[in-house]
């Protein structure tokens, strides 16, 4: 392959790459570490979140580690300061977080500001207990609560994120390769 044919091929690869992160009624926001993040456009109930995630192919976005926490939570408030749904939930029991993708829960960042009544804190029978989904707080009411999770109602409408594995965005069509002579 000469010089101008290989240019040629990766401006058609990077062109394709582009288009392809583009899913109707999400903004693309970054990918790394194999997968790709997007927010959604509209606001939607959890469960219809958690669903559209699935027809989409992926899943609401599952947080592993402070670094993946700080570049959502950036990455989200550059497109809309907006408190945002993310995939951990304790529907099937209270108490018990789970991920929608079945990653294993080990990094938190709930909200702790209110030392008398610290998130999680939507069980014990109290008023909130039907708090079984998490949101991301964007601190617009609040700042110290900037980035901290909240256990919240599932029928509350947020933006949410999406994540999808980046080989599930690419397209499916190879690039052809153009030779100029």
């Amino acid at each position: 392959m000469n010089h101008k044919s290989y240019i040629l091929f990766l401006v058609v690869f990077v062109s394709a790459f582009l288009v392809s992160q583009n899913i109707t009624g999400f903004t693309f926001l970054y990918s790394s570490g194999g997968s790709s993040y997007y927010l959604s456009d509209d606001l939607a109930t959890w469960q219809d979140a958690n669903q559209e995630c699935v027809n989409q192919g992926g899943n609401l976005v599952a947080i592993n580690s402070q670094e993946e926490q700080e570049t959502l939570f950036e990455s989200v408030m550059d497109v809309t300061v907006s408190t945002f749904w993310i995939g951990l939930n304790d529907l099937n029991s209270e108490g018990n977080f789970v991920w929608t993708n079945g990653d294993v829960f080990e990094y938190e960042n709930w909200n702790t500001q209110n030392v008398n009544d610290p998130e999680p804190n939507g069980f014990n029978n109290s008023p909130s207990s039907q708090e079984d989904v998490v949101e991301v707080q964007s601190g617009q009411n609040n700042p110290q609560n900037a980035g901290l999770w909240n256990d919240a109602p599932e029928d509350s409408n947020r933006f949410y994120v999406l994540e999808m594995s980046s080989l599930d965005c690419e397209s499916d069509i190879t690039p052809p390769v153009i030779t100029i002579v």
